[in-house]
């Protein structure tokens, strides 16, 4: 429910109205995005009892494909190829960690918090692995 007015998916249809809403859905999932656009107009005014709840879903499937467009998962598992490499240079990480944290997550993001959060977890027990190495014992 949003603030102030019920959603019209949520206010209930007929099993008729149901299976047409379906094929409406159907339809447009299955045009272009602008082509769907459209013909979202087209569709709402040849049936107004499904105009709202058509619109109302007909967006939510808009912001389900910007977010999959983002998502690093394709097709099944398959994976996005790997973004361009980027140095990263802990020296630079840890000056602008805490010269500005904003800064830091703008550009690093939490990429550059799991490298930083690795090195402070890992380098103890490195350090401590070298020196028990490096050291003669007598």
């Amino acid at each position: 429910m949003t603030a102030g007015r019920p959603l019209a998916v949520e206010s209930p249809l007929s099993p008729a109205q149901e299976e047409r809403l379906a094929e409406l859905v159907e339809e447009l999932s299955e045009a272009p995005a602008h082509v769907a656009q459209q013909r979202l107009a087209t569709l709402a005014a040849a049936h107004p009892d499904l105009a709202e709840p058509l619109r109302e879903l007909f967006a939510t499937m808009l912001v389900t494909e910007a977010v999959a467009e983002q998502s690093t998962v394709l097709d099944a598992g398959t994976l996005r190829p790997p973004a361009e490499p980027v140095a990263i240079d802990l020296a630079t990480v840890a000056r602008v960690f805490t010269e500005t944290p904003g800064l830091f997550f703008e550009r690093f993001g939490l990429a550059g918090l799991h490298a930083a959060l690795a090195w402070v977890v890992v380098m103890p027990g490195l350090a401590w692995v070298l020196r028990r190495l490096l050291l003669p014992t007598f």
